[in-house]
């Protein structure tokens, strides 16, 4: 474009005399291309009829959450209880509740709008739940190996399969995935870190707290690979 006037109000002789300003000129007054309305209506009224009426975010929250709960309760229940992996009670108890919390609020900020920042906090906090998980641990040494990793993942499954459920129906985010993937492996570690009497530290690390970082990741992998039904925030 090598006219100074391309973009100026120009006479008639002088569009005679510019192919370039003649050529912008044409381009401008050119109708807009008529839009096909109904072409794009027919997908929205089908999508609209699929789906006639917006799913509440709670509901999906309060469906995660309880699921989640409920693997934790029946890993826990079903299998029997050992107290000499940890130090004391105190510790025990403490430990549990911090992962059950964990547990909780993941799988609600998992599904609730916005709270970005809150599910990085959560994330975060996992490794105050990592140290207090090392300080129980009693150091008792029962040979229990990669059985427990085991049990984690069998327990998680059926949570994480419900978090991707529910995920998919909103637009990919990284720390939904996450937050949805520490629930579900939080529901496993609820289970082993009652059951397993193994409370050396080299087992507490590598088959009960490795798995959950394990099956977080995972859970971000394949959500991030499934398709989203809507791609709402």
């Amino acid at each position: 474009m090598s006219c100074p006037r391309l973009f100026e109000p120009v006479d008639a002789a002088h569009l005679e005399a510019c192919t370039e300003c003649r050529a912008l000129q044409a381009a401008m007054s050119s109708p807009a291309p008529a839009v096909d309305l109904e072409r794009l209506k027919r997908p929205a009224l089908a999508a609209l009829q699929a789906a006639p009426r917006a799913v509440p975010w709670w509901a999906g929250a309060l469906a995660l959450t309880g699921v989640t709960a409920l693997a934790a309760v029946a890993g826990v229940g079903g299998m029997s209880s050992h107290t000499e992996q940890h130090v004391s009670a105190l510790m025990r108890n403490a430990s549990s509740a911090a992962w059950a919390a964990t547990m909780l609020a993941a799988a609600l900020l998992a599904v609730m709008p916005g709270s970005r920042g809150l599910r990085a906090l959560l994330l975060g906090s996992v490794a105050g739940c990592f140290v207090l998980t090392l300080l129980a641990a009693s150091g008792h040494d029962a040979g229990w190996g990669v059985k427990c990793a085991l049990t984690e993942s069998v327990v998680a499954l059926v949570p994480m399969i419900a978090a991707l459920a529910v995920l998919s129906g909103f637009a990919f985010d990284a720390t939904r995935a996450l937050a949805a993937g520490i629930a579900a492996s939080s529901a496993g570690l609820l289970a082993v870190h009652l059951h397993c009497p193994d409370g050396s530290l080299a087992h507490v690390v590598a088959f009960h707290l490795a798995p959950v970082l394990v099956l977080a990741a995972v859970t971000l992998v394949v959500r991030r690979l499934l398709p989203s039904r809507t791609h709402a925030p």
